[in-house]
């Protein structure tokens, strides 16, 4: 089973995968009012209608996850679809079900679906399988982006690189078409982790990804990097941060607020931090990667 992606987010973190104790709901039946009514809402809002982030949720299952509360939002539309489909194949498909303020939940194939913070700010599609359950914000308009690149990891995922504007973007971690989790950069680098590979998106939309480098001593302090430059973790109201530090120039501190992990750039040098204390650091196109050196509080 893979493990949940943990993601450091500049504004907030999208589609996050979490595991936790899968729960039960009741099965929704009656797709071809479902069809009908999907046919009706697309003919009177046309093509101004937010489409939705598509999300591939199982072998033949496409989720379509809309958040737009004047155009009955959230909502959750679950399509039939090739089990050979791409992101680039659109979301037109049998309608199987759709969750939305009156109807929350669905099981289909052996999976449930259902919607939840539908009044709250952040509404979440829940996909519970025998494993647990994944959770998938639903993003709003403007949140998606238009797909840029894919960039190869080193453990055999796909980071999908998304603009949606000139320092802002994000990448989706992808696994065989199941979504691993979201990094969004607005602004500032974004950070994170999923089973041990570490990933960073820039504003501009560059990313970099790789394996090991990682300090696990839990302590405040200072450490030296492979190429000179100072990670300086501190704690502020229970909360870990880090600052680097390039030939006496001290950078911004950022903090593991709001997330499980935080991350922090300075030239070719990042640094993502967990929530724990714990961080590893990368050096681009360095051919030495090793991790901090410990100088002391």
């Amino acid at each position: 089973m893979r493990t949940a992606f943990r993601t450091a987010v500049a504004t907030v973190a999208l589609l996050g995968a979490v595991a936790v104790p899968a729960t039960t709901a009741v099965a929704v039946t009656g797709s071809h009012a479902v069809a009908a009514s999907a046919a009706r809402t697309a003919a009177t809002t046309g093509d101004a209608r937010y489409d939705g982030y598509k999300l591939y949720a199982a072998p033949g299952t496409l989720a379509v996850l809309r958040n737009v509360p004047s155009d009955g939002g959230p909502e959750v539309w679950l399509r039939a679809v090739s089990t050979k489909w791409q992101q680039t194949d659109g979301w037109a498909g049998r309608v199987l079900a759709k969750l939305d303020r009156r109807h929350t939940s669905a099981v289909l194939g052996g999976r449930t679906y259902r919607l939840t913070g539908v009044n709250t700010a952040r509404p979440m599609l829940e996909i519970a399988t025998k494993s647990g359950v994944e959770k998938h914000r639903l993003p709003e308009k403007g949140e998606v982006g238009t797909l840029v690149r894919t960039v190869k990891a080193p453990d055999a995922t796909f980071l999908r690189i998304y603009r949606i504007g000139v320092r802002d973007h994000r990448a989706e971690n992808v696994h065989r078409q199941v979504s691993l989790g979201v990094l969004h950069a607005k602004g500032v680098i974004a950070g994170g982790q999923h089973n041990g590979l570490y990933f960073a998106l820039t504003p501009t939309g560059q990313a970099y990804s790789w394996i090991g480098n990682v300090n696990g001593q839990l302590k405040t302090g200072t450490y030296k990097l492979p190429n000179g430059v100072l990670a300086k973790l501190s704690k502020k109201n229970g909360q870990w941060g880090v600052q680097l530090v390039r030939n006496g120039h001290a950078g911004p501190v950022r903090y593991v607020f709001g997330g499980p992990a935080t991350a922090v750039q300075d030239g070719d040098t990042i640094v993502v931090l967990n929530g724990d204390g714990s961080f590893t650091n990368h050096v681009i196109g360095a051919a030495k990667q090793a991790p901090g050196v410990y100088l002391g509080a």
